[in-house]
This record gives C-alpha cells, sequence and structure tokens, in this order.
C-alpha cells in the first residue's frame, strides 16, 4: 500500500505547476490613435504609427512612483491585456484577417518599431467595433518601457478586404510590472 501510495505522489513532484510570480502592479499606456485608410489593399503589409507619428508621453518614472515602487524592485515587464476599438463605433473591424501591435523608444530607419507586444491572428469572425489582442510571449519588455516616451504601431498583417472608409481605432494596453 505504501509503494502504491509512493508511486502516485511522486509524479506529483515532478509534474507541480510553477506558479508565476504575482504581478506587483500595471503600467498603463496612454489610449493611441491609428488613422486606418480605405486605400489600404489587403494583399500588402500597413505599418501605422500610433499618433500621427509622435511619441506617447508613458510617465513610467510618475507610475513607479504612485504605485509605491522604485525601479530598481523590478524583475520584468510583460505585457498583460491590450484592445483595439473603433472610435465612435465608425466602422466595424471585420476587414482585418491578422493584426499586431509593435512598441519601441526610436522608430527604425525603415520607419517599423521591432518589438511586437501583442497580436491577434487569425481574428474572430466578425469581431465587430473592438478586438482583444493576445499578450505575445517575450519574456521581458522593460528595456522598451522604461522610458517616458514610447513609439506605437499597429501592424495589419492580412486584410480580407480594404477598409470600407476613412476612419480612427484607438489603442488600450496595460503591462504587469513583476
Amino acid at each position: 500500500m505504501k509503494k502504491l501510495f509512493l508511486l502516485l505522489i511522486i509524479p506529483l513532484f515532478f509534474f507541480n505547476c510553477k506558479k508565476d510570480e504575482p504581478s506587483l502592479f500595471t503600467i498603463t499606456i496612454p489610449a493611441t490613435d491609428f488613422f486606418i485608410s480605405n486605400t489600404f489593399q489587403n494583399f500588402e503589409e500597413h505599418f501605422i504609427p500610433g499618433n500621427s507619428g509622435n511619441s506617447v508621453f508613458v510617465n513610467v518614472t510618475q507610475q513607479f512612483e504612485n504605485a509605491g515602487y522604485d525601479i530598481s524592485e523590478i524583475s520584468r515587464i510583460l505585457p498583460r491585456s491590450a484592445e483595439l476599438s473603433a472610435n465612435f463605433n465608425e466602422a466595424r473591424l471585420d476587414f482585418i484577417a491578422a493584426c499586431s501591435v509593435r512598441v519601441c523608444t526610436e522608430v527604425e530607419a525603415d520607419n517599423t518599431c521591432s518589438q511586437e507586444v501583442f497580436y491577434r491572428d487569425p481574428l474572430p469572425d466578425n469581431p465587430g467595433f473592438a478586438i482583444g489582442l493576445i499578450p505575445t510571449a517575450v519574456s521581458d519588455v522593460q528595456d522598451v518601457i522604461f522610458t517616458d516616451n514610447l513609439f506605437i504601431q499597429l501592424r495589419l498583417e492580412r486584410l480580407y478586404f480594404s477598409p470600407p472608409q476613412n476612419f480612427s481605432v484607438r489603442l488600450e494596453m496595460t503591462f504587469d510590472v513583476k
């Protein structure tokens, strides 16, 4: 009986789930707007700069102070949640087949940001006016997030068809500090 009990208990030690460290607090990135043009073609990728190419003022230092933490206390920052929505429900987002969000402290020579933090591929059928994005599996983005000015890009990777009209979409996203 004891041998049977040991045979049942031993696998638990090998297959136990490692608990993730708890989040200290959440960094909120100010809402970022992107302009969608009805000239976008469905056979091309489109890199759309947030806030008309201007950086977003994140004010990370103040967010750390407000939460009562020092920057030296953290081990990593991970993407937590993001939602892309049509401003004022101007148009449905049904034309998007796959998209991602990229961030950087400095835009590269080809006008792109290199760090992908959220994505959705494929999008669910008929997403309506809002799309919940999925965090990427990056292990740490603190080298990008530790800034006061952050460049954010929306990458439309695949479209089902061209957008029905010109309109704006808004991105809201948060990051976990661990």
